[in-house]
């Protein structure tokens, strides 16, 4: 019988986290850091370990694959300069532990691109305005490129915009619409005109890492995913407004300072991604599943 392949999520006691180590429990066998509670799940495939970005991290075994989660963010500490130690400090202590890793994989976010004026993002935006937290993640990317390159080891770097998923929160915008027209409540937003791909599910996020850990294709790449065919913003609010039988009073205003991410990218290197309604209709599901 042959052994299942061993993951290293850190961060898995996130949200986006616990979507991924649920996803990938189906075929591989995970190791899932935690700094403060562990997921409250049990299951033959998976291994819980407490792990502070202060601390060595305690694990002496073969691991094929990492996924690297973990970070101070803006929602969990202040974002100041402590930040950019904290997560450059959190990498180097799980690269350097010899794990003899066959594939890294960074979850990065848009963040590095400071403040977004174009119309249009793609990986060649040049940063601008760039608070700590964007800061550190560039300094995460660079310190896995270099340690990927010394070591001849296939990477992928993953900048994600806003994520929604099979869980509850309000730390982006799209989550926060979620809950607001979920639970009844008055709704005020912006740009009801424009047109948006910034969103990407759990799901999608975890078939595309999975999709490299088998292949390793595309390898030491940079991506900004997203999902696919835009949608007016209106019109998604519009979907989960009905689709909840919410009686939320929504109100909007116009503003000019909205933009696209482009998929350019992804269709040529043949990252499947799946458009902002379908994206959106998954947590729908979520909602009306709870």
């Amino acid at each position: 019988m042959q052994l299942k392949k061993k993951i290293l999520i850190t961060g898995g006691n996130s949200l986006i986290g616990k979507d991924l180590v649920k996803y990938f429990l189906k075929n591989y066998f995970v190791i899932s850091t935690f700094r403060e509670r562990k997921i409250p799940l049990k299951h033959s495939n998976l291994k819980q370990i407490k792990f502070d970005f202060d601390k060595k991290l305690n694990l002496n075994e073969e691991i094929d694959h990492l996924i690297h989660l973990a970070a101070s963010t803006p929602t969990n500490s202040k974002v100041n300069k402590k930040m950019l130690l904290t997560n450059k400090s959190g990498i180097i202590k799980i690269l350097n532990n010899n794990f003899n890793f066959k594939s890294l994989i960074l979850i990065s976010t848009l963040s590095i691109y400071g403040k977004i004026t174009k119309k249009i993002l793609n990986e060649n935006y040049k940063p601008y305005k760039i608070n700590y937290y964007g800061k550190s993640k560039i300094q995460m990317e660079n310190y896995l490129k270099k340690y990927a390159k010394k070591r001849s080891i296939n990477y992928l770097i993953l900048r994600l915009p806003a994520v929604i998923g099979n869980f509850r929160c309000k730390t982006t915008f799209m989550n926060r619409v979620f809950e607001k027209i979920y639970n009844n409540q008055d709704l005020f937003y912006e740009n009801p005109n424009s047109f948006t791909n910034n969103i990407i599910h759990t799901e999608t996020l975890s078939k595309i890492i999975d999709s490299f850990f088998r292949n390793n294709n595309p390898k030491n790449k940079i991506f900004n995913l997203c999902s696919g065919k835009k949608e007016r913003l209106r019109d998604i609010i519009q979907l989960i407004y009905k689709k909840f039988n919410s009686k939320s009073k929504i109100k909007s205003t116009t503003q000019n300072n909205s933009f696209l991410i482009s998929t350019k990218k992804l269709i040529a290197n043949k990252i499947k991604i799946i458009d902002t309604k379908k994206t959106i209709l998954k947590t729908i599901k979520f909602y009306k599943e709870i």
